[in-house]
């Protein structure tokens, strides 16, 4: 049924065909199966993780067809990482198109911040400005550039403050709000290349979307050659990205690639009802048997991996929720993270909620945690609880 529905030409069709290759490959411990489909359709970074499996070396080292696939797959090996045959294109789309506005749709971890390094690294001069939608990712962001060591960057500005007058060949890490300060501020400033990241907030209709499209058109009336570069993970059409009164028409890429088919599960403590699968192929809901949860942090104390992400809108119900699930789960044995509570209680003060948390294993990060303790977070607390 796998391989009848692979070769059909509907995309979604296609997908659950792959979908049932790799629950069939994780069921049975037998990954040949996902191997011929990952070099057929050019998922080259599954390819080469089951090729490094220990009980498929012997199959390599023997068979010629599999060594000259194995050689095919180090064409996709840039600086050690091995690529997808869409995100290598992605990457050379984007070398040809340097000078040109366009738009990348592209899932996350896909190499859309890679792309923006790789643009600064070739730039020798101009004013650049990259366009993030919270505060939480400036810090992030400038942090990344620091970390490729780019020698055409001089400063890198996060805040309108920071911009002297008569500065050139400045590279600028904005919000919206901020990046309108400072073109209201310095009615002469332009700049020449600009990152639009998370670029589909164009498309909503709120205040913060009404300041970036206002922003956009700023930039554009005072450089009629400002070049944009719109990065977002879902987009429908890329005509949508042009804002009105603007002359801009962005050259679209795409990413259709599937490599991750995820299982979805709800469970509604609102309602009354039990655990659920959703199967987006079929699009329907089917019961799962099981033992019923207390509330919502029963439900994940017993069904966590290793490594669990907990999503929540508002920052003080995300600061709430965690200490309520901290509460009810033990200690850990660990120097490194006494080591990182010990550090934070120095800095902060030695009530400061996350170190409870992080005593138990468990962090949390959002826009209002200070920048020196949100990077302290993404840097060394969870590097340190990962290797313990």
């Amino acid at each position: 049924m796998a391989i009848i529905f692979i070769n059909e030409s509907d995309q979604n069709v296609q997908r659950l065909g792959y979908r049932i290759i790799v629950f069939y490959c994780n069921k049975k411990k037998n990954y040949k199966p996902l191997y011929d489909i990952s070099i057929n359709n050019g998922l080259i970074p599954i390819a080469k993780f089951i090729e490094n499996m220990s009980q498929y070396q012997k199959d390599f080292d023997r068979s010629f067809f599999n060594t000259f696939y194995s050689s095919f797959i180090e064409l996709y090996n840039v600086n050690d990482i091995y690529l997808s045959d869409q995100q290598l294109n992605l990457f050379s789309f984007f070398d040809e198109h340097q000078n040109e506005t366009v738009s990348i749709v592209a899932p996350t971890s896909y190499g859309k911040s890679e792309l923006i390094i790789s643009s600064l690294n070739k730039r020798k001069k101009g004013n650049v400005c990259i366009l993030v939608p919270t505060k939480a990712l400036l810090a992030q962001t400038k942090k990344r550039l620091m970390n490729a060591q780019i020698g055409n960057i001089s400063k890198i500005i996060t805040h309108p403050e920071m911009y002297l007058d008569e500065e050139t060949n400045i590279t600028a890490i904005l919000t919206q709000e901020r990046l309108l300060r400072l073109l209201q501020k310095k009615s002469d400033l332009s700049f020449d290349l600009v990152f639009v990241n998370e670029a589909h907030n164009l498309l909503e209709n709120n205040d913060r979307n009404i300041l970036l499209a206002t922003a956009i058109l700023i930039l554009e009336k005072r450089n009629s050659n400002v070049i944009f570069k719109f990065l977002t993970p879902f987009l429908e059409d890329s005509l949508n990205l042009c804002v009105i009164n603007t002359n801009y028409v962005p050259k679209p890429f795409r990413i259709t690639e599937y490599m991750k088919t995820e299982r979805l599960y709800i469970y509604d403590f609102r309602n009354g009802q039990g655990l659920k699968l959703y199967d987006q192929f079929i699009n329907d809901f089917f019961d799962i048997e099981t033992e019923n949860f207390a509330d919502d942090i029963d439900l994940i104390l017993k069904n966590k991996g290793d490594k669990n992400i907990i999503y929540l809108n508002k920052p003080s119900d995300l600061e709430k929720f965690s200490m309520k699930l901290s509460s009810r789960m033990s200690n850990t044995s660990s120097k490194r993270i006494e080591k990182a509570c010990e550090e934070l209680s120095n800095y902060f003060h030695r009530d400061y909620s996350l170190i409870s948390c992080l005593k138990k294993g468990l962090t949390y990060h959002h826009g209002s945690v200070p920048d020196n303790v949100r990077i302290y977070i993404e840097v060394r607390a969870a590097k340190q609880h990962a290797n313990a």
